[in-house]
């Protein structure tokens, strides 16, 4: 939920309109750092995604879904407060 609420925010901010979330984040004007996270968020989620990529072997790991998900709603955060002094 948080990346889709980011993606939409991204296309709609920063008026971009690529159709994947990597190439939105590439394409943005934010700086290294915030896209290594925004990079992180997606991966984590296509970890989800893509599962039956894994040849069925992911187990989830109530404590890494737990981080992630404050790390997502953090990022959220982030994002949306990206440019405070505009």
């Amino acid at each position: 939920m948080c990346q889709a609420t980011i993606e939409s925010f991204m296309r709609d901010d920063e008026q971009l309109y690529d159709r994947s979330f990597y190439d939105l984040i590439e394409n943005s004007s934010y700086n290294q750092d915030m896209k290594e996270k925004l990079h992180t968020l997606r991966k984590y989620r296509n970890k989800w995604t893509h599962i039956n990529e894994q040849n069925n072997e992911f187990l989830i790991d109530e404590k890494e879904l737990e981080e992630m998900a404050l790390f997502s709603y953090r990022l959220a955060l982030e994002v949306f407060h990206y440019y405070p002094f505009i």
